[in-house]
């Protein structure tokens, strides 16, 4: 049973649970979901690999991690991410969407509700966000929510062994 922690209109912000890992195993493992995410998301993303995240998530170890579910169907995941040292007091937000529900406006709902969540509940000021050159969709959704552009790290990225420029976010409480 999903525990929900947020919601508003068709978007739930839930605790993840190992019942839905079959599901976060299917989307996640999708090239065009994997070249836009850290290198820690897995590839390929198995069922396996789901329930470590999903146990890691419960424990709190990899910081405040939600599933996303939309019209009542679990979509993808959203969460918020510690910094450390003199940068202890932001979080960077990290998410992404199955494939086959982009386009929905769910990734802006989603984000906009995790900022409001982070800011009324942990001891932070300032959420950051980093997308890659050709993520448009995600710095689209970012924007929209408020977040404005603090700059771009010139090839500062590498993914499939090719570099990418970081575009960086900031939303302040």
């Amino acid at each position: 049973m999903k525990k929900v922690i947020i919601h508003k209109g068709e978007i739930e912000i839930c605790e993840l649970t190992k019942d839905i890992a079959k599901e976060m195993a299917r989307l996640g493992d999708n090239p065009n979901v994997f070249k836009c995410v850290s290198d820690s998301f897995p590839n390929p993303y198995t069922y396996e690999k789901a329930l470590e995240f999903i146990a890691k998530a419960q424990e709190q170890k990899i910081g405040h991690i939600f599933g996303i579910y939309w019209k009542g169907t679990f979509v993808g995941n959203i969460g918020l991410h510690f910094q450390t040292g003199l940068e202890r007091k932001s979080v960077e937000i990290g998410y992404y969407i199955g494939e086959e529900y982009w386009g929905n406006g769910i990734g802006t709902q989603a984000v906009s509700l995790m900022c409001d969540y982070g800011f009324q509940n942990l001891d932070i000021n300032r959420i950051i966000g980093s997308v890659m050159d050709f993520n448009i969709g995600s710095m689209r959704v970012l924007e929209k929510c408020g977040f404005k552009k603090e700059g771009v790290f010139k090839q500062a990225l590498i993914k499939l062994g090719e570099f990418h420029d970081d575009y960086r976010y900031g939303l302040l409480k």
